[in-house]
C-alpha cells in the first residue's frame, strides 16, 4: 500500500487533529483514494457504514429525507470528512451524500478505524467529542423538517441555532400544562 501525500487542509482535518503527530504516519498508511465525477452518490441515508471519508477535492452535499422531503443539511469541501457519524455511532447513515465537481477522497475502512483507535484511545475519545455537535446536528434536522417542512439552508441553519439541547433524566418533566388562560 503507498502512502498518500496530505496537503495542509487534511492536516487541519478533525481527524488529523485529533490523533498525535506520531500517529499521522500509521493514519495516513491506512487511506486510500476514491475518485469520481460529479453528481455520484457516495452513500444513501439508511445504508450501513464500512467507512468515513476525508474530501481532498469536490463538494459533498449531505441530504437528509424526512416524511418524503430531502433537506439539504450540508455542504463540505477540502478538509472535512463524510461518514464519520455513522462509523463512530454504528448507527446507519443519517443522510445521503451527493458529490459535486470531479472528486478525490481519502478512504479510511472501519477495520482501521477500529485498530487505530484500539491503539489511540484519548485521539478516538478527542475525535468523538469533536463529532458530538455534529451528531447532535443529525438528530434535530429529522425533527425540524417534519415539523417544518423543507427550508432553505440559511432557515434550517438560523432555526437549528435556536434549539437548546437538554437531558432529561428518566421521570423529568420537559413542560406541564397547567391550565387555560383567562382572557
Amino acid at each position: 500500500m503507498s502512502t498518500i501525500h496530505l496537503d495542509d487542509a487534511l492536516l487541519e482535518s478533525e481527524l488529523f487533529r485529533a490523533f498525535p503527530k506520531e500517529a499521522h504516519g500509521e493514519l495516513q498508511v491506512c487511506l486510500a483514494e476514491v475518485t469520481g465525477a460529479s453528481g455520484e452518490v457516495l452513500f444513501e441515508q439508511g445504508s450501513t457504514s464500512d467507512c468515513l471519508y476525508l474530501i481532498r477535492r469536490g463538494r459533498a452535499d449531505v441530504m437528509v429525507s424526512s416524511q418524503g422531503m430531502e433537506q439539504l443539511v450540508a455542504s463540505h469541501g477540502p478538509g472535512a470528512s463524510v461518514g464519520e457519524v455513522a462509523l463512530v455511532t454504528g448507527a446507519r447513515r443519517s443522510a445521503r451524500v451527493v458529490m459535486h465537481g470531479d472528486f478525490s477522497l481519502l478512504r479510511l475502512s472501519q477495520p482501521d478505524f477500529v485498530d487505530l483507535g484500539s491503539r489511540y484511545p484519548d485521539a478516538l475519545t478527542r475525535y468523538t467529542s469533536m463529532l458530538l455537535p455534529r451528531i447532535r446536528r443529525a438528530q434535530a434536522v429529522g425533527a425540524v423538517v417534519s415539523l417544518f417542512g423543507q427550508l432553505a439552508p440559511a432557515a434550517l441553519d438560523d432555526l437549528l441555532d435556536a434549539l437548546e439541547s437538554c437531558s432529561l433524566f428518566s421521570g423529568e418533566v420537559l413542560f406541564r400544562q397547567i391550565g387555560r388562560a383567562h382572557v
